[in-house]
């Protein structure tokens, strides 16, 4: 129903035990949503797919979250133990879910340590845009917008007053299905003399510097904001949301088929000066894919159940 409450109608028992995963726990339900999606990619895949290393990406896309086992403590919330992940970070719904999740928990746990060591540093976020590019031409794109962001590291006023930085690509889907939107977010920790005069920096002048480290003849949309204990979260979810959204992955074109092809091997996220370490884009393993966040705690077990992803209902479903 609207207020997503658990009807009779949702509820699948056999037994006298629940059947869906679902059911067991609402807040579990959205593994659903995503292991639904990921199979749309495998479909797309194996639709274009003319060589081995596509052709083996649309079986590790089948395979992926197959299988669940959660353990269930004493309050009956279930805790995900046991996972198997694709690990394709730029094609798979799930691996984006999960990852996104992780990357979340270790900035929180590491920037307290950054703020300890540097307890009059404050935050600002920003975004860097340029124009719409064909989504043959992303690869070319992005590279070169991580040039530009480089050189622009390099300037007097950023060695000036940036400790540190925090920058993510972002792309999204334009409605005609062949153009792209590359952009970056970037949290930026700055010494508290950025607020001084004449060390401040507007939204106008950032998006100067940006068209001169772009080197065009256009003026690039830019947004600058200071991160305030009310809107910290909501920078901090924008910076480290999925490198393309999921209502992007549209698997009814080729769209998204030649966005992972382009982004291919492509580093979206860097760090540097004292957030060099709060986060870094590495190659993960099943068991950071699967303690993120809520799981992180440990929790008593007092039952083990089991979860088979089932396509033709599109469920979870409990096994023996």
């Amino acid at each position: 129903n609207r207020k997503g409450a658990i009807t009779m109608s949702m509820i699948v028992k056999r037994n006298g035990e629940f059947v869906n995963l679902r059911d067991y726990s609402r807040r579990d339900k959205v593994w659903d949503t995503h292991k639904a999606k990921t199979d749309q990619v495998s479909k797309l895949f194996e639709k274009y797919a003319d060589n081995p290393t596509d052709q083996k990406r649309v079986k590790r896309l089948d395979s992926c979250g197959g299988y669940l086992r959660f353990g269930m403590d004493e309050h009956n919330d279930l805790h995900l133990i046991e996972a198997h992940f694709c690990h394709q970070m730029k094609a798979c719904p799930i691996c984006q879910w999960r990852w996104s999740l992780m990357l979340k928990a270790k900035f929180y746990t590491n920037i307290e340590k950054v703020i300890a060591d540097h307890p009059t540093v404050r935050f600002i976020f920003l975004t860097l845009t340029v124009k719409n590019c064909e989504i043959k031409e992303l690869r070319k794109t992005i590279q070169w917008m991580n040039r530009s962001f480089i050189n622009m590291t390099k300037r007097k006023f950023f060695q000036r007053d940036i400790k540190g930085f925090i920058r993510n690509v972002e792309v999204t889907r334009n409605s005609d299905n062949e153009t792209a939107h590359p952009h970056m977010h970037i949290i930026l920790a700055v010494s508290p003399t950025y607020f001084n005069t004449g060390h401040y920096i507007i939204k106008d002048r950032w998006a100067q510097f940006w068209k001169e480290s772009l080197n065009v003849d256009y003026t690039p949309v830019c947004d600058v904001r200071i991160c305030t204990d009310q809107n910290k979260n909501k920078a901090i979810k924008e910076l480290l949301k999925y490198p393309v959204k999921e209502a992007d992955i549209d698997t009814t074109s080729k769209w998204f088929y030649d966005y992972v092809q382009q982004t291919r091997h492509l580093r979206f996220i860097s760090t540097g000066g004292i957030l060099k370490d709060v986060i870094k884009d590495c190659k993960v393993t099943d068991d950071e894919l699967i303690h993120t966040d809520q799981e992180q705690e440990d929790h008593d077990q007092i039952k083990i159940l089991d979860f088979e992803w089932k396509r033709k209902v599109k469920r979870y479903q409990r096994i023996k």
